[in-house]
């Protein structure tokens, strides 16, 4: 627990030190001083998302939520990465900077997607397929072409002047009714993967409740304020719109973490570690997750014929295996002992029987 609450302080640092990057970037004249700033903002996001892509690899067990939010997590550095690419690299090219606007929304609808996506999954497990699911993919999808396609129909960003020299700019458009659509998407996305998770885990902690609100409000509050504000005024600020999304969101799913809305072991591997026992927890695929420290080997072929009957490794070592909601299962009994004591058996049988 220690280091997770260590491993969490090293997140926010990492977030300090990006914004306190986008101030000196602000503050030098210099254009190469500026691009080395800008980077190390960007490096210092990277690394946040790498980092904690690495502890949901450790915290989670390999299910299909492990996955979603893996994915989200990958999602949120593709926000960022369309916004360099807008600013940094498309130059003066009005319809490439207008579409890659565009893709800032295609993140954030399959991020609120996967979060309910995940409460599903936390619910059903991974040995059905939700039928429902095929409705939330259908939806991402037709929401995506809605947001892509806003160059014909106008009914997400709504342009107050000339196509041909908009670019998505603060002020220069109003919104339509498409994203009220995709606002009340994400919204219900939201509310509906909390709701679900409280249910089932039946987690009703006033804490973490009055936290996750104050991040959505926070979240809120700060992109009306930079967006309405910040940019028109040209005020100074740390963050920029997609680097507010990416911090609340990745907020907001490590709260659902802690509050055990999303189940997790913060310390399953210090625990295997210490187990006296030979033990391994494999994925769906016969690949090692978890090990303890007096670890075995076996073939993908041998772990196959544990999970039906149990399978001699060698003459005194039995492998067994046992199907989980993640994968399997297997632990190994020694049984040297057993038969040092049948063959003592044996020989005693022998002597007995020839005394008779």
């Amino acid at each position: 627990m220690h280091k997770m609450i260590y491993q969490l302080r090293y997140f926010v640092v990492l977030i300090i030190i990006a914004g306190f990057m986008k101030l000196c970037q602000t503050w030098v004249d210099n254009d190469w001083l500026e691009a080395l700033f800008f980077t190390m903002k960007y490096l210092c996001f990277c690394i946040f998302l790498f980092m904690w892509i690495q502890s949901l690899k450790v915290r989670l067990l390999p299910t299909r939520v492990r996955h979603y939010m893996i994915v989200s997590a990958l999602l949120m550095l593709l926000l960022l990465t369309l916004r360099i690419f807008k600013y940094r690299f498309v130059g003066e090219n009005v319809i490439l900077m207008r579409y890659l606007g565009y893709g800032y929304l295609i993140p954030e609808i399959l991020i609120t997607g996967l979060f309910f996506m995940i409460s599903l999954r936390t619910i059903w497990g991974d040995e059905r397929y939700p039928y429902f699911e095929w409705f939330i993919h259908l939806m991402k999808l037709l929401l995506m072409i809605l947001v892509m396609t806003n160059d014909f129909h106008h009914l997400v960003y709504k342009p107050d002047i000339s196509l041909s020299r908009w670019v998505l700019t603060s002020g220069t458009y109003h919104y339509g009714v498409g994203m009220y659509m995709i606002i009340g998407w994400m919204f219900v996305c939201g509310i509906t993967g909390f709701v679900l998770l409280s249910i089932k885990t039946g987690q009703k902690s006033m804490k973490w409740v009055f936290l996750l609100t104050m991040t959505i409000v926070s979240w809120l509050f700060w992109v009306l304020f930079t967006v309405n504000v910040i940019d028109i005024y040209h005020i100074l600020n740390m963050y920029n719109v997609p680097e507010l999304h990416v911090i609340h969101m990745a907020f907001i799913l490590e709260i659902c973490i802690q509050a055990r809305l999303i189940p997790y072991n913060a310390n399953i591997v210090d625990y295997f570690e210490q187990l006296q026992l030979k033990v391994m927890i494999t994925d769906r695929s016969f690949r090692p997750c978890y090990m303890t420290s007096k670890t075995f080997t076996a073939t993908q072929q041998q772990l196959q014929q544990a999970c039906l009957k149990p399978y001699n490794l060698s003459q005194d070592l039995k492998l067994s295996g046992q199907e989980i909601q993640a994968g399997y299962v297997f632990w190994c009994e020694d049984e040297s002992q057993l038969h040092s004591l049948k063959k003592k058996l044996e020989e005693a049988n022998e002597v007995l029987s020839e005394r008779k």
